[in-house]
């Protein structure tokens, strides 16, 4: 599974790095697994990437403040969403190619059968 890492501060283009991380394996409980479908720049994102936001993330940091997910797997648990429901994570590691997160963070957009 890849994912968009922040390696120092400085130039967006030179120290944004994809990088290859572990497979997700089962969502425990409360938990979902979802597939991004898009996660666009946040302005904010390019000021975190130069270190010139309010806050600096300790790093490596994973990026990705906005996202439209589809979950593929869910937790014990996980009430309200079922596989194929899209979503938005209101996480901070939206840049990739699949994340794991608390059901807790998500908001449902639609469900496959819309």
């Amino acid at each position: 599974m890849q994912h968009v890492e922040l390696k120092s501060f400085g130039l967006p283009r030179e120290v944004c790095k994809m990088v290859d991380g572990p497979k997700l394996g089962s969502p425990s409980a409360d938990e979902v697994n979802l597939r991004i479908e898009a996660a666009p720049i946040n302005p904010a994102e390019i000021l975190i990437m130069e270190g010139k936001y309010a806050s600096k993330p300790p790093l490596p940091a994973r990026l990705g403040i906005e996202g439209v997910q589809t979950i593929t797997a869910l937790g014990d648990g996980v009430q309200g969403f079922a596989v194929g429901d899209r979503v938005m994570s209101m996480g901070r590691a939206n840049w990739a190619q699949e994340i794991k997160v608390p059901a807790s963070t998500l908001i449902k957009v639609s469900t496959e059968a819309d």
